[in-house]
């Protein structure tokens, strides 16, 4: 079965956002499994309260940031669909049926 150069192109760009997504996911585990031993470590330093507070602040920050990083790639690539967008090939049955 051959391929058109679109199915391709869109297989490509669903490699590429699933490499992003699960890069993102391994960022926060990691991300999150530091803030964790953190907050184990400060605990008998200090209140509870404010570790929990401080985890959950540097837990939206890290979301927003992977908001603004995926919106930026995204409107980055939309962008670039515009400007060069995916060229069309006729096949030869398409060529023939005009007639």
């Amino acid at each position: 079965m051959i391929r058109s150069s679109k199915e391709i192109r869109l297989t490509t760009q669903e490699r590429e956002v699933k490499n992003i997504f699960l890069s993102a996911v391994l960022l926060f585990l990691a991300v999150l499994i530091i803030l964790i031993v953190y907050g184990i470590k400060n605990q008998s330093m200090e209140s509870g309260e404010k570790d929990v507070k401080s985890i959950y602040l540097y837990l939206v920050l890290f979301a927003t940031l992977m908001m603004i990083i995926g919106g930026s790639v995204s409107a980055f690539m939309a962008i670039a669909d515009i400007v060069y967008p995916a060229p069309y090939y006729q096949s030869y049955q398409e060529f023939i049926s005009m007639d």
